[in-house]
């Protein structure tokens, strides 16, 4: 996913505008190459992903472990005469029955490339519904950053858990993401405090967003350091099936070296 639901700040920089060509790049894209391994008793699954818009190209590798375990490798070409990204990342939907969230990075409120001094690196807890805040106008909320591992459980205990041997980006929601989008023409407008729980979460997993800036909100861009500058972006990270009986900072602590 490159996108992500428009902040204020974005909105008075001309961000919709700016970066349109990202918004539905993920959507567009169509697999090119799909081809499947056996080795021994892992699998790997190799797919190539292509925007005829953008040009960009995602290439995506998944290694299923006899464990269970899924590591997931994640490669972005794009051209750098493109607009920066808001976003690079992966994003799917979890059951609601999901609901305790539990971290190692920085917390515990949201936090972004440029607005993170203030949240420090720890271990934290909350249920999932408690990462978002009611902006009165809904925009991206509960971001992660820096983020060794992450899980999400359900009152039993059992889950899974996302780990990364380099710090990544994270976020998880009570809803489907597209909630937080603007209105469109014709629809009434939304306030941040009437968004309800939904029957699926969201769940991303990033290498990570652009900063929200903020210098002032009707004109000033995001510092360029703080930019995602369209070029080539790799990460990976390894999604682990989580049990009761599991020590989570144990997994984790093994599984980020």
């Amino acid at each position: 996913m490159f996108w992500r639901a428009l902040t204020d700040n974005d909105l008075g920089n001309n961000a919709t505008a700016r970066l349109a060509t990202w918004k539905e790049a993920g959507e567009r894209m169509s697999c090119t190459a799909f081809e499947i391994h056996e080795k021994g008793n892992k699998v790997l699954i190799e797919t190539t992903l292509f925007d005829h818009v953008t040009k960009a190209e995602v290439e995506l590798s998944y290694q299923v472990l006899a464990n269970g375990a899924l590591k997931v490798s994640y490669q972005l070409k794009a051209d750098n005469t493109l607009p920066q990204l808001p976003r690079v990342g992966m994003h799917t939907l979890v059951s609601s029955d999901l609901k305790t969230v539990e971290w190692l990075g920085r917390g515990p409120h949201e936090n972004y490339n440029d607005r993170k001094t203030s949240a420090f690196v720890g271990h934290y807890s909350g249920q999932v519904w408690e990462q978002f805040f009611p902006y009165v106008r809904p925009q991206e909320t509960g971001y992660k950053t820096d983020v060794r591992w992450i899980s999400m459980l359900n009152k039993e205990g059992n889950g899974l858990l996302v780990s990364s041997t380099e710090p990544i980006c994270a976020n998880v929601l009570p809803f489907e993401y597209k909630a937080l989008y603007h209105k469109k023409k014709g629809e009434p407008l939304k306030h941040g405090g009437s968004l309800q729980e939904g029957e699926v979460y969201s769940f991303f997993i990033d290498y990570g967003q652009t900063g929200v800036g903020g210098d002032n909100s009707w004109g000033a861009q995001v510092h360029p350091e703080y930019c995602l500058p369209a070029q080539t972006y790799n990460y990976t990270f390894t999604i682990i099936p989580v049990f009761k009986s599991v020590d989570l900072l144990e997994v984790g602590r093994k599984s980020f070296k």
